[in-house]
């Protein structure tokens, strides 16, 4: 069983002079309800888009504001994982659409990205009910698959069941399923995030363990046919969070 997922995303907007929304300018119609409409009728304006909804978000980061403009749930074709070809001609119409809002002045990026994940666990290892960023995650980056930094449709299944089969043989690694997502926008890119691991039995490791299981990534990646990793980089992370409510 996979799970298959798409996703557009227009990154760092200015809009209404501002890269800040507020739920209501003084002496402007220009509101956060109005740029998500405009936003929204120009996705509904794109050929072959279907969507559940539109998402808008003010960001605030190190005192640098910027907002972030996404489709929900959408698919385009039918599909949620689309080729290189159809994520091209589905940036150009979503950029040629956003061209038409008079009252976006400016965006970084916009992203085509698709995700699948296998939901295929190692050794029988049962799935996990924790939080995905709780734990142990195991992020590898800057591959390149048949040459290319694009995964397509008829490629994904074979690189999930690759990367899988080499992942399955680090000796103490388990894990719930892999998700590889590959994106089109200025650049394109692949991404592999390994959910809900255990590493020996743990899922909160010592720093000599965690750079034992980096390396022996590192080395299962590199078996992995038709995969470049020569500029690959792995990142092992564990993470903890409490539950305590705020004072």
């Amino acid at each position: 069983m996979s799970v298959d997922h798409l996703q557009i995303n227009v990154s760092d907007v200015m809009y209404d002079n501002t890269t800040w929304l507020y739920e209501m300018q003084f002496g402007s119609h220009n509101d956060i309800i109005d740029a998500l409409e405009d936003f929204n009728i120009a996705l509904e304006s794109t050929t072959g888009l279907t969507k559940e909804g539109t998402l808008i978000s003010s960001v605030d980061t190190s005192g640098v504001d910027n907002m972030q403009w996404e489709a929900q749930n959408p698919a385009y074709g039918g599909s949620k994982y689309i080729s290189h070809s159809n994520a091209t001609t589905l940036r150009t119409d979503v950029i040629t659409q956003l061209a038409g809002i008079t009252n976006m002045q400016a965006y970084r990026d916009v992203v085509v990205r698709s995700y699948r994940n296998d939901l295929t666990s190692s050794d029988n290892y049962i799935y996990g009910v924790a939080d995905p960023h709780e734990g142990l995650e195991i992020f590898i980056s800057n591959l390149l698959y048949k040459s290319s930094s694009y995964v397509e449709p008829a490629d994904i299944d074979t690189l999930l069941a690759g990367i899988n089969a080499a992942l399955d043989t680090i000796s103490g690694l388990e894990f719930s399923g892999i998700v590889v997502s590959t994106w089109h926008g200025t650049n394109d890119g692949i991404f592999v995030g390994v959910d809900d691991a255990s590493y020996n039995g743990s899922k909160y490791l010592q720093l000599t363990n965690a750079t034992t299981l980096r390396a022996a990534v590192i080395n299962a990646i590199a078996s992995v046919t038709d995969v470049d990793d020569t500029n690959s980089e792995v990142e092992v992370r564990i993470a903890k969070k409490d539950t305590l409510p705020s004072s």
